[in-house]
């Protein structure tokens, strides 16, 4: 919700000021592919195909993004995916300027006018009330939206979820979170989200919460994500009853296996199936460089419409992609 908001509000003024600035598209397009979801590589893709930021530019967001899986990453590993968010920003950062180096050129794409990141004009004239058919709908929405997020700041504030079966612990972490008396670092950096997000469900417009936070973060992010992680826990569980997946790491094929499989799904434009690497990363079945790979070839679902409008780009960026990936991976087992 937060990220949806910043993005509404700056409707990507200023942007454009950077076109002729290669090296601050560089920083620019690192930090926004490492924003959590699709919003930060969404809006790299548009303004690429508007031909506003260079390829490398292009290419340094979707290293630097590791999509939807970024949310739940940061949800049961907050750590780790610090640090992997740091690795792949210097990773990005470096291709992105070798390949400008070597590709100056950016041709203005067929359909300029066809942009990705949703901006509606309502969203300027929230002062304004606009009655809608459905707004009492949304009124009660917005109402169990507050109470459910109220609720779960009082689970973290009186221990409801249980310290000693935390999520870390669900999921088979080889590290998990030790309890700790009071609230831990996690706990509170939480509470600080529930109380901005408050703040916003508070105090934002009618249009704003029923597009962007009803239509958009709740119907196409959260539905799909936790459908994603059901259906891929629920299958990891059934292999896991009649395949041995540490004695495969034991041989000496194992962890190449396991990188080729983070690879081809990798190669998949779309969020969620991803997390099958997370998972096995966090089961202590492949090394962190393959959960590293993994996140270097995959964008997300912001490849989608770059697929669609671009698709000579898409495929290059997929093979610069795959060639980097590799190298990490496979550098990870030898010095493992």
């Amino acid at each position: 919700m937060l990220i949806e908001f910043i993005n509404v509000k700056t409707s990507g003024v200023g942007l454009a000021l950077v076109k002729q600035k290669h090296g601050l598209q560089i920083i620019l397009a690192a930090a926004l592919g490492l924003l959590p979801g699709c919003v930060g590589i969404f809006a790299v893709v548009s303004l690429y195909t508007h031909g506003l930021l260079t390829f490398g530019a292009l290419l340094t967001a979707c290293i630097a993004t590791f999509g939807d899986e970024a949310f739940f990453m940061f949800s049961i590993m907050p750590k780790q995916a610090l640090i992997m968010s740091a690795i792949l920003f210097v990773i990005a950062i470096v291709a992105g300027f070798l390949v400008d180096m070597l590709k100056k050129k950016n041709p203005i794409a067929e359909n300029p006018e066809n942009l990705h990141f949703q901006i509606h004009d309502d969203c300027h004239t929230e002062g304004e009330h606009h009655t809608s058919p459905n707004e009492k709908r949304y009124v009660f929405y917005r109402i169990l939206t507050i109470v459910l997020v109220i609720l779960f700041g009082c689970g973290i504030c009186f221990d409801w979820f249980g310290e000693d079966d935390s999520i870390v612990e669900m999921f088979s972490l080889s590290h998990p979170v030790e309890p700790t008396n009071g609230l831990s670092g996690e706990s509170i950096m939480f509470l600080v989200v529930v109380g901005l997000t408050l703040l916003l469900l508070l105090t934002s417009g009618h249009h704003f919460f029923q597009e962007h936070i009803v239509n958009h973060v709740i119907k196409k992010h959260l539905i799909k994500i936790f459908s994603w992680v059901f259906v891929i826990l629920l299958l990891l569980a059934i292999v896991k009853q009649f395949v041995d997946l540490e004695a495969i790491v034991d041989k000496n094929y194992g962890d190449y296996l396991f990188l080729l499989i983070a690879v081809l799904i990798g190669l998949i434009p779309e969020s969620g199936p991803h997390l099958v690497v997370l998972f096995l990363f966090a089961d202590g079945i492949v090394p962190f460089t393959t959960l590293i790979a993994n996140s270097i070839l995959q964008e997300g679902h912001g490849g989608l419409p770059l697929l669609a409008e671009r698709p000579k780009s898409f495929v290059g960026l997929k093979l610069i992609k795959l060639l980097i990936a590799v190298s990490v991976g496979v550098l990870g087992i030898i010095f493992k």
